[in-house]
């Protein structure tokens, strides 16, 4: 049997909480992602931190710091025609568990890869979105009244404790 639990997608309600809304609508009119400005603040110490919490911690602090400063590489390892990978089965982040390590990730351009479980993946790429979301905010790339733009940063911020968890959900659109 797949350990992947299947569980069945029920609809979110999203409550407005007071005190985030009026920290996140203050950091909208200067918008940095600085851990020293309050919303942001809120959200590392909240959301990021306890979702970059691994086992081997100085690389995963490391990790942080590429996501925030923008130059952190994902990218899937290719399988062979077997299905299996030629990648090590030490995750870089997890430590020394054996796991299938079909990604990696590159902290710069200038850096080595290093190997990461799927597990490790979703969670530095929950925070990546994150912080994608919040520069393109911050770029005035996002036209949305600051509802929305909240409302999205919440849903990104769940998927942050989601993924910390191990869960992923699939988003069915059509789905009701």
């Amino acid at each position: 049997k797949s350990p992947l639990l299947i569980l069945e997608r029920r609809q979110l309600f999203f409550q407005l909480n007071p005190s985030d809304f009026r920290l996140f609508s203050d950091w909208l009119k200067s918008p940095s992602l600085h851990r020293d400005d309050p919303f942001m603040s809120l959200c590392h110490d909240d959301d990021v931190r306890p979702c970059m919490r691994f086992p081997n911690q100085d690389f995963a602090d490391t990790v942080s710091a590429a996501v925030e400063n923008n130059t952190l590489c994902v990218e899937a390892v290719l399988a062979d025609k077997t299905g299996h990978f030629d990648a090590p089965s030490l995750c870089a982040l997890f430590g020394p568990v054996p796991v299938p390590c079909g990604f990696r990730i590159r902290l710069s351009d200038s850096s080595d890869w290093q190997y990461i479980s799927r597990r490790a993946r979703n969670r530095v790429t929950s925070v990546c979105d994150l912080y994608a979301y919040l520069r393109y905010i911050k770029l005035g790339i996002v036209k949305q009244d600051v509802h929305a733009m909240f409302q999205e940063v919440m849903q990104l911020r769940s998927e942050i404790a989601m993924s910390r968890l191990g869960l992923t959900v699939a988003l069915n659109k059509d789905a009701k």
